[in-house]
């Protein structure tokens, strides 16, 4: 992936929504814990075999590298949770792992997954949320490129519109 707007455009069954949930997974935690059925993403990723799953991601945050690992248990208290430091190799305690999401990014999960990814059924301009609007807002303050938060969204809707020209 690079700076900027990534797509990732494949056939159906090419893992792309798995993707995108495991990523927000790996930041927010999974959704849905108190459900039944494939609403609850814990019981719905767990792997047919059985045993442990999860992964690791790495990610970049004001010039540091970190590598986020989570082992999944069957309920949220079993679950394994380390973020590393790259250039120390030491455990960072510089967040709190269970909200890291929402204090790297400062948007929450639904606000995550409205902007970083747009899967081809949503290919329209949808509501926002409280977070996306609060951002959006102190970047249209914070940016005489932008005139304001009409514009930002503007900006939205055409590299939709363009990802849409592409799919079709």
């Amino acid at each position: 992936l690079k700076d900027g707007l990534n797509s990732i455009l494949e056939d159906n069954g090419w893992g792309k929504s798995t993707l995108a949930s495991f990523i927000r997974v790996m930041f927010f935690g999974f959704e849905g814990e108190r459900r039944q059925g494939s609403a609850n993403e814990r019981k719905r990723f767990v792997p047919w075999q059985g045993g442990a799953y999860g992964g690791s991601i790495r990610f970049e945050y004001s010039g540091r590298i970190y590598k986020l690992t989570r082992i999944f248990g069957n309920k949220a208290d079993a679950d394994e949770t380390s973020l590393i430091d790259d250039a120390t190799g030491l455990l960072s305690k510089e967040f709190d792992i269970d909200n890291l999401g929402y204090e790297l990014m400062g948007i929450d999960s639904e606000s995550f997954m409205k902007t970083a990814f747009i899967s081809q059924n949503e290919c329209t301009y949808n509501d926002t949320t409280d977070d996306i609007d609060k951002k959006l807002g102190r970047a249209a303050e914070q940016s005489e490129e932008n005139a304001g938060y009409d514009s930002i969204v503007a900006r939205l809707k055409k590299a939709v519109s363009s990802v849409n020209s592409r799919v079709s």
